[in-house]
């Protein structure tokens, strides 16, 4: 019962997110496209950001070689 509090959290949080991002962008097309444009922009930085603390594609799992 406790992992489903785990999960539910940011379940919740990335729903009330993405609503809030519709109801400003008035559209919800609209803010698909925001989202996906915000998520071409990260991938496009994965490279400079590869080893700082910032980059969002960090696999802490990853073997070092």
């Amino acid at each position: 019962m406790k992992m489903v509090f785990h999960l539910m959290f940011p379940v919740l949080f990335f729903g009330c997110l993405g609503f809030a991002l519709a109801t400003i962008v008035r559209s919800g097309n609209g803010a698909a496209a925001v989202l996906v444009s915000i998520g071409l922009f990260l991938w496009i930085l994965t490279e400079p950001l590869e080893g700082s603390c910032w980059n969002l594609f960090y696999n802490p799992f990853a073997q070092l070689e």
